[in-house]
């Protein structure tokens, strides 16, 4: 497969079905606990879009412990809006993708252009504040106990979907951009048509 090749199945459909599969991988973990004894949640892309259940490990390594946490963090923290828009942005442009004239199909890049952002604000911005507000709701007016921290960080799913993001856009808009130079050039007149000596009849087929 050569490169253009490539290239042209990553602009296509494709390319938003692998950001599709990134949403599986994880895009962020929590960790709260001490130096000694933390407990770990680790969010993928469809934990944050869809609510449901992170992958916990608890300090204990105890299997009933790590369900007992995430049951906990599971009723303490709602779904995260900006990645549910990421995901249904993403199905979109698989869609807009499909389409079977040029400038249309090369106009997923607005897609993968607003899924970016969506990303980038709801994994960068919002998720420590949810850390926050889950630590403010299970500590309640007591606090966090002394020695006891909350911190979160950025997994690879979400930096591999992000750059999947920003390809996608910057290859859809540099070949919209050319299919739009394309459409507004104008036709080059037909060269005029010369005769040939072969096409020349001879003078006695004439008379």
């Amino acid at each position: 497969m050569n490169q253009r090749t490539l290239l042209g199945r990553l602009l296509s459909p494709a390319g938003f079905g692998l950001v599709l599969i990134f949403f599986l991988l994880p895009f962020a973990t929590v960790s709260c606990g001490s130096a000694t004894e933390k407990a770990d949640a680790t969010f993928s892309g469809l934990n944050m879009a869809v609510a449901t259940t992170p992958t916990v490990s608890s300090p204990d390594s105890d299997p009933g412990t790590a369900r007992e946490l995430g049951a906990l963090i599971l009723s303490e923290i709602d779904l995260e809006p900006l990645a549910l828009l990421a995901a249904l942005t993403v199905l979109a442009g698989m869609a807009v993708g499909l389409l079977r004239r040029r400038r249309l199909r090369h106009g997923a890049a607005g897609a993968a252009a607003v899924a970016a952002a969506a990303l980038i604000v709801g994994a960068i911005v919002r998720v420590p504040g949810h850390v926050d507000a889950f630590i403010a709701n299970v500590a309640g007016a007591e606090g966090m106990p002394e020695g006891v921290t909350a911190t979160s960080h950025i997994r690879y799913g979400f930096w591999l979907a992000l750059v999947t993001l920003v390809g996608l856009a910057a290859g859809n808009g540099f070949a919209l951009l050319r299919a739009q130079r394309s459409d507004d050039q104008p036709a080059e007149p037909p060269e005029p048509y010369e005769q040939q000596e072969s096409d020349r009849l001879p003078l006695d087929e004439l008379t």
